[in-house]
């Protein structure tokens, strides 16, 4: 399994109509030992408060892991999105190569049955990002949210975690013998 990783919070650069919110992303392991080494379509979204896209659809880049890529700059024009106080950015693997259900991350179906779930990539959403100052509201934080059918026909669960390249967002949790990280502050169910 791998995770999209901000390297810092994303942000909103330029002036008018220039404006855009951009951001430095990798696609690694869990401890960011290795780098994806496949090439995968990414999907980079503006997002409302509620996760409602602000854009559309979005835009699409290419992540050349053949081509030993190790980082990728994003970036989106504010010139279209909706007139809000506050969005993020939502960046995600393209198809069914993406992982948006807690289910997926365990390795297991709606039947409670194992599933192979190697080659998916997990979804990063930024904190909010002021629009007017273009600064994020929680500096070096990335959310995850992920659905799931474990509980009461439905549910959806966030998971905070550091941006950059620490060792220390870390905290270890196993289930049946795999050791699976979650790099966390605080899960809400």
């Amino acid at each position: 399994m791998h995770y999209i990783r901000f390297f810092k919070s994303p942000r909103i650069v330029g002036v008018g109509r220039e404006r855009a919110l951009v951001a430095k992303i990798t696609v690694t392991t869990d401890l960011g030992e290795s780098f994806l080494a496949a090439d995968v379509g990414i999907l980079v979204d503006v997002v409302a408060e509620d996760g409602e896209s602000l854009l559309g659809p979005g835009k699409e880049y290419v992540w050349k892991g053949r081509d030993g890529m190790r980082s990728l700059e994003v970036s989106l024009s504010m010139q279209k999105v909706r007139k809000v106080p506050a969005v993020k950015m939502v960046v995600a693997a393209k198809g069914e190569r993406h992982v948006n259900s807690f289910e997926g991350v365990l390795g297991i179906d709606d039947k409670m049955g194992t599933v192979e779930n190697q080659g998916r990539i997990v979804t990063v959403r930024s904190m909010e990002i002021d629009v007017q100052s273009g600064q994020p509201t929680a500096t070096g934080m990335a959310e995850r949210v992920f659905s799931s059918s474990i509980r009461n026909g439905g549910t959806e669960i966030h998971i905070w975690e550091e941006t950059g390249e620490s060792i220390a967002r870390h905290i270890w949790y196993a289930w049946t013998g795999q050791v699976r990280p979650f790099s966390c502050l605080s899960i809400n169910v």
